[in-house]
């Protein structure tokens, strides 16, 4: 919260800083009561209203003070500076053109001073890392509480405060603790490489020495070598008999390995052969049967109509054929004898009448 711009039944108008870092101009009666309290929490104000307009007159009353208090705090510096110049004057008047020119530089001075501290008052930079592992410098001021005890607790500080400004400034004691401690590592590390330099001479010495002693066994080892061309004409040879051993050796190898070859296609044979017969023979067989038993039963649903009607044709063929007469005389017997019983009947009944 920066300053007030305006107060009124309708309007309360306060200017803030954003997430962006820039001024806004916000009014409260516009905002809500939980805004109004998330806006003080962030200013550090502690509000001991719960209703919204007596909530605004205590930001309002505060935002206020604050600025009589700067007010007041310029004017005191004013008159100083004014009580100053005076009395300089009163000194000496002649070396007015001097002390001018030496007060400019002076004012100049304390403001960029006092600009200072307050851009210190309202900044706390720090260093973090962010998400994809870079550093990135941030203002505490401009982080609401909650990132601020988020970014607490990923550092491993443990905050006693509650507000705002409290934690802030827990965090850049911190901070500054940290930095004050890496300077004895560097001094540590300066009288580290002065005493890797040191030895270093000492180290060349030893080298020269060694170069020394070296070149002396060279000398020494001139006759042996010598001595020694004698054994390897000896070695020589022998190395000479042991290369055509091995050439034969080589050719030996070379037919076994042919050998080797011609039966790798047989033991392939055989695996493959060995391979075909996973299942015992018996299962093979239930398996055929099975399968027959299968394909038996759908063509019976298939065939069974075919046979019927030839069955059915053959016999009807048979009864003809063979006893066509017969059925036929056995028809006429027996419509004859029902002819008969059907003529006795109605004579019978001519007569009983």
């Amino acid at each position: 919260m920066a300053k007030k711009e305006q107060s009124s039944e309708e309007q309360a108008n306060v200017v803030i800083t954003n997430e962006n870092g820039e001024d806004e101009e916000v009014d409260l009666y516009m905002m809500s009561v939980k805004d109004i309290k998330a806006l003080a929490e962030e200013s550090g104000l502690e509000l001991s209203s719960t209703k919204k307009q007596d909530m605004i007159n205590e930001i309002m009353e505060e935002v206020g003070s604050e600025e009589s208090g700067e007010d007041q705090g310029s004017e005191d510096e004013e008159n100083k500076e004014n009580e100053e110049n005076q009395d300089q004057q009163e000194e000496s008047d002649e070396e007015l053109p001097e002390e001018e020119e030496q007060e400019e530089p002076s004012s100049e001075n304390e403001e960029e001073a006092s600009s200072s501290e307050e851009e210190g008052q309202d900044q706390a930079n720090v260093v973090i890392t962010n998400e994809d592992g870079e550093d990135e410098e941030i203002d505490l001021y401009m982080q609401s509480i909650e990132d601020i005890q988020a970014l607490a607790e990923e550092s491993g500080l443990e905050l006693s405060s509650t507000d705002k400004n409290g934690m802030i400034d827990e965090i850049m004691a911190e901070v500054n603790s940290g930095e004050s401690g890496d300077q004895p590592e560097e001094n540590t590390d300066r009288e580290s490489e002065e005493e890797n330099q040191e030895p270093a001479g000492s180290e060349e010495d030893a080298d020269e020495d060694s170069s020394e002693a070296e070149s002396s066994e060279e000398e020494q080892e001139e006759p042996a070598a010598e001595d020694n061309g004698a054994e390897d004409n000896e070695d020589a040879d022998s190395s000479q008999e042991q290369n055509i051993s091995s050439e034969e050796n080589e050719e030996e190898a070379e037919e076994n390995s042919g050998e080797v070859e011609q039966e790798e296609p047989a033991a392939e044979e055989d695996s493959a052969e060995e391979g075909s017969s996973f299942i015992s023979e018996e299962a093979t067989s239930q398996l055929l049967e099975d399968v027959k038993q299968s394909l038996i039963d759908e063509l019976k649903d298939d065939l069974y109509e075919d046979v019927k009607q030839d069955l059915v044709q053959q016999l009807h063929d048979e009864l003809i054929g063979d006893s066509k007469g017969d059925l036929l005389d056995e028809i006429k017997s027996e419509v004859m004898e029902s002819v008969k019983k059907d003529l006795n009947s109605a004579l019978a009944k001519d007569e009983s009448a």
